[in-house]
């Protein structure tokens, strides 16, 4: 059985990603570094809008523009629920949240709790398009993933470093499993295994990222 062919392709070519294990946390260490605020905070480094959004991403394995556009009245009991419209789907998209973005959000909270948008800039609009891409330069990975890039990494190590089950990481992918059972998949969520999924790929991120600085 061939897992990789049936996962659904990310289709652009452009999307730069990291999906090597020893890679994965050398991109994560540095990723790490730059956000540090009490080491490189504004204005020398990110602001903590960015900074905080780009240690969100590889935990959560969204599009960017779902990331930027989070808003604080999508989060219901550790749940991150996206409406259809942004997602471009017929209903609502749940992600678990792992500890690690609760954390963030926790963090973030008193910054932007105010606005609308959990990544809000300093005006509480949503944050512009190219701010995590371009943070990804600051930090020096640029030239190794997109932010777009993430997805693929989580799609690639969570079945060959995590041994997860294919049909739950396009889940949380929010892809449609291909072939005559679809339409079951996709009304199968397979909530409870995803939020596992979820919790072991932030454990993962932070493990590797550790390894990375020994």
């Amino acid at each position: 059985l061939d897992i990789k062919k049936m996962l659904t392709p990310i289709r652009n070519e452009h999307y730069l990603s990291v999906v090597t294990p020893k890679e994965f946390g050398e991109i994560l260490y540095k990723l790490w570094e730059y956000t540090d605020l009490q080491k490189n905070g504004w204005p020398h480094g990110p602001t903590p809008f960015v900074a905080y959004a780009l240690r969100a991403l590889p935990y959560l394995a969204l599009r960017p523009g779902e990331v930027r556009n989070m808003k604080w009245d999508w989060i219901k009991e550790e749940t991150l629920i996206i409406p259809p419209a942004q997602m471009k789907m017929k209903k609502e998209f749940h992600v678990p949240l792992s500890r690690q973005v609760l954390e963030i959000l926790k963090e973030i909270k008193p910054l932007t709790g105010n606005s609308d948008y959990v990544f809000s800039g300093r005006t509480g609009k949503v944050m512009a398009s190219g701010s995590i891409n371009s943070g990804l330069i600051q930090a020096g990975i640029g030239d190794q993933t997109k932010a777009h890039g993430f997805r693929a990494s989580f799609r690639t190590l969570t079945v060959e470093e995590l041994d997860a089950d294919w049909q739950v990481v396009e889940r949380c992918l929010a892809h449609t499993p291909p072939g005559a059972l679809a339409d079951t998949y996709d009304r199968a969520q397979f909530l409870s295994k995803r939020r596992v999924l979820m919790q072991n790929w932030a454990d993962y991120i932070d493990e590797s990222r550790k390894n990375a600085a020994r």
